[in-house]
């Protein structure tokens, strides 16, 4: 007799994201610690309807998405943003960049609105579904990266991997900062 396992595909893809937000929140709320001070400017781009923001209680938060939402504070292009050179100490960028159609344009400008010793977090995939089709432009190897952000002095990539001795889901974590 010949067994067929029928999976859903869907179930196995929101398995595997509920892991990847797991992970991600203990790194986001390592950020949130170092960063949660008087004084200090944090952007969240690209927050959609997963912001950060209630997380700070003392920092200054500006949440940022294209398409507007009342869990937002503006509407913002990453690759020509409005705000003035070295203005934030964090710069929060959750899955955002494989959307990006000008990658390069939006790690210039995350670059000139970060602060000297600002750190960017940044997370990205590697080899993960498409999604939010048909805005799914790249997928980022961390030599990738590294290229990506250049200007940047690269402190941290971590590979988040899912089915870890398979590696078929990575996405990477990247903390960098402005030289």
């Amino acid at each position: 007799m010949k067994y067929q396992l029928k999976v859903n595909k869907q179930r196995i893809f929101d398995i595997l994201l509920y892991f990847h937000h797991k992970i991600l929140n203990k790194l986001i709320n390592d950020q949130i610690k170092k960063f949660d001070k008087k004084g200090n400017f944090v952007l969240e781009l690209g927050a959609g309807n997963k912001s950060y923001k209630t997380n700070f209680k003392h920092a200054k938060v500006i949440t940022t998405d294209l398409i507007d939402s009342n869990k937002i504070d503006e509407i913002a292009d990453i690759t020509n943003l409005k705000y003035d050179p070295n203005t934030f100490d964090l710069i929060i960028c959750n899955n955002v960049f494989e959307h990006l159609s000008d990658p390069i344009k939006g790690a210039s400008e995350v670059y000139r609105c970060l602060k000297k010793d600002g750190e960017l977090f940044l997370v990205v995939p590697f080899l993960f579904p498409l999604h939010d089709e048909p805005f799914d432009f790249f997928r980022y190897s961390s030599e990738g990266l590294k290229v990506l952000f250049n200007k940047f002095n690269l402190v941290y990539i971590q590979n988040i991997n899912y089915l870890f001795q398979f590696n078929k889901f990575v996405l990477y974590f990247v903390g960098v900062f402005r030289k």
